[in-house]
């Protein structure tokens, strides 16, 4: 079936007909065990990134958007599917912050904020980008009037902060190191530094090219 529904979504120009074709995705994909989803995560990601957009507008399809996540977050807990969502990230993130101000159900607010914090784990070059976009959602959420969800608010903000930490431990900055270099050279004793005259210099090299010789 997922062939089909992905050649009709493609080909679909009608709103409202593509609205309901994502409604069937998203039955369909529910069912699917997540080994399944993650061999043809290519075709399916963008798929469900897209319903994602069009669902989340009409307040009778919340449980369907929340479905969307639950998949979502099994391809980020999923080793091999980490690989497609990197792809993808940045798309991924913005749809989630969107959602984390989702008005009809908190279930939804929640679930975004903790697959934010799955996200975290991934290689910091990429969410960098996102983090301020990141981080003002997040204080959006600290307000949120479910205990639940300010609670992951919270994780997510530290989780930010400590994947950060972590890459910056693994890969410092280039230019630091070259600071570093510099400060040790200026400390670096006039004593050891050697001067050569130039005709030294010039003397060293005929002897080496044989054209001088020295009794």
């Amino acid at each position: 079936m997922m062939p089909v529904l992905y050649k009709s979504i493609k080909e679909c120009n009608s709103a409202s007909r593509r609205a309901l074709l994502y409604r069937a995705f998203v039955h369909t994909i529910s069912g699917i065990p997540m080994v399944a989803l993650v061999a043809e995560m290519n075709k399916v990601i963008p798929l469900l990134l897209d319903a994602l957009s069009v669902l989340d507008i009409d307040v009778l399809n919340k449980d369907l958007v929340y479905s969307l996540l639950l998949v979502l977050s099994g391809f980020l807990i999923d080793e091999k599917g980490k690989e497609g969502i990197l792809v993808y990230v940045h798309t991924i993130i913005d749809r989630l912050v969107k959602l984390i101000s989702y008005p009809h159900m908190k279930l939804i607010r929640e679930t975004a904020i903790q697959c934010l914090t799955a996200i975290t784990s991934l290689p910091y070059t990429r969410i960098y980008p996102m983090k301020v976009q990141v981080l003002k959602a997040l204080s959006v959420a600290l307000d949120d009037k479910k205990r639940i969800v300010r609670q992951e608010a919270v994780k997510c903000r530290h989780a930010c902060r400590q994947s950060r930490q972590i890459w910056g431990r693994l890969y410092p900055r280039p230019y630091n190191n070259g600071a570093h270099r510099r400060r040790e050279h200026k400390r670096a004793p006039q004593s050891s530094i050697i001067h050569v005259s130039c005709d030294e210099t010039r003397d060293e090299g005929l002897l080496g090219e044989g054209k001088l010789d020295r009794e």
